[in-house]
């Protein structure tokens, strides 16, 4: 009996081929999965428009998936309503319908929103397609691959995925690769929305400050102006808001120093300046009164970063108030006027009465007659 060990290749277990490459293919398709996820992440937030990223994720799945027909539906609960889209489909297979009642697919939606995705092997025998089998059968669907997508419990849109030419056993892996694909769809769906309705609020506020009639700035404690609007522009008399940007607000602006320190003095001790009113210097040297409402932006440490505020032009009511001014003194004028005439005239009255008693008295040819 030989005591020599075996050799490596004598110690070597047998190898089975046939499994061996099913582990490759495994794991082929797990990097496959995973590149393709990587690759639709990335796609989907390098854009925050809501029907490219619906689009990408769409059609890289549907390619990925080798599916006959694949469609994004937008849904509208209240208005029982499924919309397509987007929609792909291999050439000779029939597109999606314009529209669809929800409330028609209410069972399948309902398993896809509590499940996450709903797979459907062959939809002759699966009790839930059985009510819609009709649609389906004109469609030439045979199996399908519903996703929902839901965001905060509200229900936004379906993924959904069908094969025509045979039936299909969906794989564990293809399922939760379009749970994870919905997922993130959902997510990126929801920021584009956001970003949409951050945009809309941004417009709004910019087309306020454009054509507000009022002056609105920012400015710093130093008494550089950061952000002026058109109307502080024309209201200052200057050709444009960046020209208006280069005044200093102490030296170009005010009239009267000491009102810019006054009000500084309440902006640093309170915070806010609320209808201070002041005069103010235009670019060509005219003045016009202006009313202030002003706030300080401070830091965590209520350091005061920069202030920002509106300036009204109330030149036109100050002159109106100095002219009811002085209509009324003038009134007041006409009301003492008035009472010394009405005492003279009574004077006057006593007085002729006692010259007509005298001259009752006096005798035609007395010398005094005359005088009285």
């Amino acid at each position: 009996m030989s005591s020599e060990s075996p050799s490596p290749s004598e110690r070597a277990l047998p190898v089975n081929a046939p499994h061996l490459e099913e582990v490759y293919e495994q794991v082929r398709r797990a990097a496959a999965r995973e590149a393709l996820l990587r690759r639709l992440i990335a796609r989907i937030y390098e854009s925050l428009d809501a029907s490219e990223i619906a689009r990408c994720s769409l059609e890289e799945l549907a390619r990925f998936l080798d599916v006959d027909r694949a469609v994004f539906a937008r849904i509208e609960e209240e208005r029982d309503l499924v919309e397509p889209v987007h929609e792909y489909c291999k050439p000779g297979v029939p597109g999606a319908q314009p529209s669809y009642r929800l409330s028609d697919y209410a069972p399948l939606v309902e398993v896809g929103r509590r499940e996450g995705v709903l797979a459907i092997s062959d939809v002759e025998t699966h009790p839930l397609a059985h009510p819609i089998l009709t649609p389906y059968r004109s469609l030439g669907v045979r199996s399908v691959l519903y996703a929902p997508i839901v965001r905060a419990e509200r229900l936004l849109a379906v993924l959904w995925f069908t094969m025509t030419s045979r039936t299909r056993v969906w794989s564990v892996e293809e399922i939760e690769l379009v749970r994870a694909v919905s997922h993130q769809v959902g997510l990126a769906l929801r920021h584009a929305e956001l970003y949409q309705q951050a945009r809309q609020l941004e417009e709004r506020y910019r087309s306020i400050f454009e054509n507000a009639v009022v002056g609105i700035y920012q400015s710093t404690p130093e008494g550089r102006i950061l952000v002026a609007n058109p109307a502080l522009a024309r209201m200052l008399g200057y050709e444009s808001v960046e020209e208006l940007l280069r005044a200093d607000i102490e030296r170009d602006l005010y009239v009267d120093v000491s009102e810019r320190r006054r009000n500084m003095e309440i902006l640093q001790r309170t915070g806010r300046l609320d209808g201070a009113e002041f005069e103010l210097r235009r670019k060509d040297g005219g003045r016009i009164f202006v009313q202030e409402y002003a706030r300080a932006v401070t830091d965590a440490g209520g350091r005061v970063l920069y202030y920002e505020g509106l300036l009204i032009d109330i030149t036109d009511r100050r002159r109106l108030q100095q002219q009811l001014l002085q209509a009324q003194r003038m009134e007041s004028v006409g009301t003492l006027a008035a009472g010394v005439a009405h005492n003279f005239n009574n004077l006057l009255t006593v007085i002729l009465g006692y010259a007509s008693l005298l001259l009752a008295q006096l005798r035609p040819e007395d010398p005094a007659r005359p005088s009285v």
